[in-house]
């Protein structure tokens, strides 16, 4: 269908749309941001639910794109502008779009294939096994042009881009000889599996991919449990800071409420009116504490006076 539609497009090519951002309302109620862009003469709409991303062939050299982003992303997108309005103007959707894209490949080409282009293998790296060199990565994928390298018996080309591995064409190469480009292709994860059932079995696969399920389960439950023992540990550690809190607190004003006949929880309580002045002296902060009585009636005072007595 996408063909199709190209096919059209170079056919019968329609002019570019022009640039806009409108707020549209999400189902929540809050605003995001809709970089779109509309033919003259259309007017803006507000809309409950953001459109889905949608590309559409304009001619042979232009694509109109639509989506929808986040007001957080929307302002990244602004500040790139202004960092670039030395070379784009700020209202050129298609050139800040296009100058952000090129700034942004070397920077995901170097956390996919690292930094070097050249062949040298990296310190430490093992000559065979599953270990695939960054550079090795990076002549494979721009000699498979970024693309799933199945090809169908009737000659058609898989066109996957995404979630592409990279696999081995006959197998693992021996120990003793490192892996090179030509002992590798690419494949859409569709397609890797396809060739793996067909080159050791369906069961065999699936048994590994069990395999791999349980492994990702239990590596789960381990981050669980320790996220759940470091989480006990804090919750101790402020139990026992909590604790230690206290003590200095019973040490303090609390043995002297005690003294004049008031019970250890009523004393706490009390002593709890000098959080407010912990530097103050002592007869400031006991004179406090005994405020807390005086609401209650004065039967608490003399009980307190008849017990001391």
């Amino acid at each position: 269908m996408a063909q199709i539609r190209e096919l059209i497009a170079l056919r019968f090519p329609r002019p570019q749309l022009e640039d806009r951002v409108i707020a549209i309302s999400s189902e929540s109620g809050a605003a995001v941001e809709q970089v779109v862009s509309k033919p003259p003469g259309v007017s803006s709409e507000v809309v409950s639910k953001p459109p889905a991303p949608k590309t559409t062939p304009l001619s042979a050299e232009w694509i109109g794109l639509q989506f929808s982003v986040s007001r957080k992303a929307h302002e990244k997108f602004r500040y790139a502008q202004s960092l670039m309005s030395h070379r784009a103007r700020s209202g050129d959707l298609a050139a800040a779009f296009e100058r952000i894209v090129e700034l942004a490949i070397p920077k995901l080409e170097q956390q996919k294939f690292g930094g070097t282009t050249g062949g040298r293998r990296s310190r430490g790296a093992k000559s065979g096994g599953r270990y695939i060199p960054k550079a090795i990565q990076r002549e494979v994928w721009v000699r498979d042009e970024g693309r799933c390298t199945f090809v169908s018996e009737d000659g058609r080309r898989c066109e996957a881009c995404d979630l592409l591995e990279f696999d081995h064409v006959d197998g693992l190469p021996p120990d003793d000889r490192p892996i090179t480009a030509k002992d590798l292709r690419l494949l859409c994860r569709t397609h890797n599996q396809y060739e793996a059932e067909r080159r050791v079995g369906a069961e065999f696969m699936r048994h590994k991919r069990e395999q791999a399920r349980l492994a990702a389960k239990e590596a789960r439950a381990r981050k669980s449990a320790k996220a759940k023992a470091a989480a006990e540990r804090a919750a101790e550690a402020a139990r026992a800071e909590a604790e230690a809190v206290q003590r200095a607190k019973d040490v303090d004003v609390v043995p002297w409420l005690r003294r004049l006949g008031y019970r250890a929880t009523e004393a706490r309580e009390a002593a709890k009116r000098c959080d407010s002045i912990p530097d103050a002296p002592l007869e400031q902060r006991i004179r406090v504490a005994l405020s807390y009585f005086r609401p209650h009636g004065t039967h608490k005072v003399s009980h307190a006076a008849t017990t001391a007595a």
